[in-house]
């Protein structure tokens, strides 16, 4: 059968990708991947590769008709490097948190957080960078404190208006994480706001967390600066120290038998055909696959409570990892809904790695 990509053998030459994080801006979106790998050596590049996909007028691209990424690509013509290193010692570069911002003039501005790796687990150095547009490449434009873990933009975003403001909300796994979605704002951590139970200028600590009720005795989910937001683990240990109550929750996701569904990684999206939000997740120590189990779960609001979810993905002893929906693929209104995420037999037991797919990039 013919193929109805433009490029079907090697665009970029390119093998396999990993994690990816895709905006839409001015008009077409725009598509990036943490390391890459090529077919003349081993190894690849590692410091992130990207490509442009042209969107019809209605903003809403069919994959069914394949995606035609125009990589960005070296005089090699292999995918060059999106987001060069200012640390030597840097092995990686990875990108995350991307995002479409206004500048001081009103313009649409990409912007990403990146994170320069010595190894998986090491990080040298993180910071806000900035699409330039001529050079077609990211630019730094300050770092933030090797600390900060979560005033700083990360996962995958959602843009939220609230009170004729517009606002970033960061998915990592959950969105509890927000600043104004202004370029001067993103850089400056005092502007960050996380969505969390904890009394204003608190931190989680253990059984002598402080959580904030009103005088009804009622808990106080809000979005607060200077607290940082709590994880599913923490709220967790909340409620087994008597804190909080279960009902008090908002991300203790459950399936249908009641077993706790851990996230990993995963993405948040409205949904106009169930009027909804949708998460899809991809579960930590799954029965199946250790970091490879989908699971979709809706809420009322972005920021939950999420409370139930229905497994849809299984990869028997294979990992998939850091899903995430692109909402400008959504069909029938929403009813069909794509997301891709990293296959790949690292993290896994898988006896064979799956020829021409393993670490590479699947559309569901």
């Amino acid at each position: 059968k013919k193929t109805p990509l433009r490029q079907p053998l090697l665009n970029g030459r390119v093998f396999g990708q990993d994690s990816a994080q895709v905006a839409v801006y001015r008009g077409r979106a725009y598509w990036f991947w943490g390391d890459t790998n090529r077919p003349g050596y081993p190894l690849g590049q590692f410091q992130t590769s990207g490509a442009i996909v042209e969107l019809p007028k209605s903003g809403r691209l069919d994959p069914t008709g394949g995606i035609n990424y125009k990589y960005f690509t070296s005089p090699s013509g292999f995918s060059r490097k999106m987001c060069p290193t200012t640390t030597k010692s840097s092995i990686m570069v990875w990108i995350d948190g991307l995002a479409v911002v206004s500048d001081a003039s009103g313009g649409e501005r990409l912007i990403t957080r990146y994170s320069q790796m010595k190894s998986l687990g090491e990080m040298l150095a993180h910071g806000l960078a900035v699409w330039n547009d001529k050079n077609a490449v990211f630019e730094s434009v300050g770092e933030f404190a090797l600390d900060e873990k979560w005033r700083i933009p990360q996962g995958h975003v959602i843009s939220i208006t609230e009170d004729k403001r517009k606002w970033l909300v960061f998915v990592n796994p959950w969105p509890v994480v927000r600043v104004r979605a202004e370029l001067a704002a993103i850089g400056d951590s005092k502007k960050y706001e996380a969505f969390t139970c904890l009394k204003p200028g608190t931190r989680y600590a253990g059984g002598k967390t402080k959580i904030h009720r009103d005088t009804g005795g009622k808990v106080v989910w809000a979005w607060k600066a200077n607290t940082p937001p709590i994880t599913q683990a923490q709220e967790k240990k909340m409620i087994s120290a008597g804190a909080l109550k279960a009902s008090e929750a908002q991300f203790q996701l459950r399936d249908a038998k009641g077993a706790e569904v851990r996230l990993h990684r995963g993405s948040v999206r409205w949904n106009e055909y169930s009027k909804s939000w949708v998460l899809i997740g991809c579960q930590a120590g799954g029965s199946s696959s250790y970091l490879g189990e989908i699971w979709f779960a809706r809420s009322d609001s972005p920021t939950g409570p999420w409370i139930q979810a229905v497994k849809i993905v299984t990869h028997n002893k294979y990992t998939f990892y850091n899903p995430v929906h692109h909402e400008f693929l959504d069909s029938t209104d929403g009813r069909f809904i794509h997301f891709e995420g990293t296959y790949t037999s690292t993290f896994s037991k898988a006896p064979q790695p799956t020829p021409r797919y393993n670490y590479n990039q699947i559309l569901y």
